[in-house]
């Protein structure tokens, strides 16, 4: 799941979205997948040369649903 869910951030990226909608199933440590997905966003952007950048994030953990929005 996580190598599909960080091909997903990553294509997002390549197009420049500013919001990231996904859903973690199962019985997965979430916090652990909302902490690597925004590090993964973090060090994307960093690596564009965008450092100066705001992530924030909304979740629903008991349901599994995740949105990130850059700013």
């Amino acid at each position: 799941m996580k190598h599909w869910l960080i091909a997903y951030i990553d294509k997002l990226l390549e197009q420049n979205e500013q919001i990231y909608e996904f859903r973690a199933e199962g019985r997965l440590n979430k916090a652990a997948i909302e902490k690597e997905v925004t590090d993964h966003i973090v060090q994307r952007l960093y690596e564009q040369g965008r450092s100066s950048v705001g992530i924030k994030t909304c979740f629903n953990r008991n349901l599994g649903l995740y949105y990130i929005e850059i700013s």
